[in-house]
């Protein structure tokens, strides 16, 4: 392959932005389709900043029921990624961009409440508050796919519902015995 091939291989297609454009994005309760993309990036966003917070936790919780609660913990933290994926995946298949970065897409929330202490009760209270918060997000997300038409990702997000509500019960459960 030559130079110039490769250099037309990574040209951009026409279209595509070669540079980070900061808008100011007014999201309001009106079903529409620039409306529910903005939904379901705030939603993805919860979903990655639930992923960080659940690894964190399951590397840095200690308590006497460590070995559980780290493999659940464990295994919410990839759900949380994965959810995120599929709900990424789909905003693109709809012809609209994520954000470019990690500063991007966590920022592009404001709700969601930060782990302050190392205390293992503490932290995992503030995580089923979040993961019952990210729940709510994603059933108002649901709402408006409904509302404009979009079955896929009713469906994609109904699991991000049952994930959510089971993790904070699950949680909550594991609370009340310590």
């Amino acid at each position: 392959m030559t130079t110039s091939s490769l250099d037309q291989l990574l040209q951009m297609p026409e279209g595509t932005p070669s540079a980070v454009v900061k808008e100011e994005v007014v999201v309001t309760q009106e079903p529409s389709l620039d409306n529910l993309v903005y939904y379901t990036i705030e939603l993805g966003s919860c979903l990655m900043h639930l992923s960080l917070q659940a690894c964190l936790l399951s590397l840095n919780i200690e308590t006497p029921a460590f070995c559980s609660i780290h493999e659940f913990l464990k295994e919410q933290s990839e759900c949380h990624h994965k959810d995120m994926y599929g709900l990424a995946t789909t905003v693109r298949s709809m012809n609209y961009l994520m954000p470019m970065c990690q500063k991007g897409l966590l920022g592009a929330t404001k709700g969601f409440k930060t782990t302050s202490t190392y205390d293992a009760k503490e932290s995992l209270m503030q995580y089923y508050k979040n993961l019952e918060y990210v729940g709510y997000k994603a059933k108002d997300t649901h709402d408006m796919a409904k509302a404009v038409g979009a079955p896929d990702l009713e469906n994609q997000i109904a699991e991000v519902i049952h994930h959510m509500f089971t993790g904070s019960w699950k949680v909550k459960s594991s609370l009340r015995n310590a």
